[in-house]
């Protein structure tokens, strides 16, 4: 959940993680613009739904979420995990999940 509180909500270390991985990566990946790739020039709702999608879970549906607090997922809202994973490859590089939970510290 902190992944997903940090891609959506708007606490400083979601800020930081926009700034030093969701971004970076958007570039180096999709060849996009640095300043296409910014937290407020994305549809909240919509990433939520990818990020679940990516992720495998599954959270109930909200449309009142509140995606303006720090933190706007709750383990509450967390309605189960699908049994597959996924890996993402950029370039020649994984992203793993430890180097992304260390950055969001």
């Amino acid at each position: 959940l902190d992944i997903f509180n940090a891609v959506l909500g708007t606490s400083p270390q979601g800020e930081y993680f926009w700034t030093a991985v969701v971004s970076p990566q958007c570039v180096a990946r999709f060849s996009f613009c640095s300043t296409l790739v910014r937290r407020n020039r994305v549809q909240p709702s919509a990433l939520c739904f990818a990020l679940q999608h990516h992720c495998n879970l599954q959270l109930y549906l909200d449309p009142r979420r509140d995606f303006t607090q720090a933190e706007p997922i709750q383990l509450s809202d967390v309605k189960g995990w699908k049994t597959s994973s996924k890996r993402s490859f950029l370039g020649d590089q994984t992203l793993s999940v430890s180097r992304v939970a260390n950055t969001v510290r």
